[in-house]
């Protein structure tokens, strides 16, 4: 949901690297793993919160949907491709492959992970430009604090 990939704008700089559902967030003092909630009632309470924090227009949230649904279907095939070379990966370490069969996989593999950081990252800089400066303004604001005045 475009609300999980705003979560991406966000400080401290969160930056999907593999798949829709596995993030990193970086930040100086830790890196930790964090996914984002799938239950629906999550996804809506959360694109609730995004919408009143950032005062979004209902033109606003149609643009962010609309970007959403358009790479929805690569992203998740791209998605599943990853998933399933991971896999494929695993499988020939175990096995009797040679490195040069392994390393080939892997190289395939990094191709679709880059393909699919490539797509998530085009669409957060297209929904970056939905926002006025004010609302990119307040992205630079951490959640649940404001900044002084």
């Amino acid at each position: 949901m475009w609300s999980f990939m705003l979560l991406t704008l966000l400080p401290p700089y969160v930056f999907v690297i593999s798949s829709v559902t596995d993030t990193v967030t970086i930040n100086p003092l830790t890196v930790a793993p964090s996914t984002p909630p799938t239950d629906p009632a999550e996804l809506q309470q959360q694109a609730n919160e995004m919408i009143e924090r950032f005062e979004l227009t209902p033109e606003q949230v149609d643009r962010l949907n609309a970007i959403e649904v358009r790479n929805r279907d690569q992203i998740a095939a791209l998605n599943q491709a990853v998933q399933q070379g991971d896999r494929e990966i695993t499988t020939l370490l175990i096995s009797n492959a040679t490195p040069e069969v392994i390393r080939q996989r892997q190289s395939e593999v990094a191709i679709l992970k880059q393909q699919l950081s490539d797509i998530l990252f085009s669409q957060v800089l297209e929904m970056r430009e939905v926002f006025t400066p004010a609302q990119r303004q307040e992205m630079a604001t951490p959640f649940g604090m404001q900044q002084s005045e």
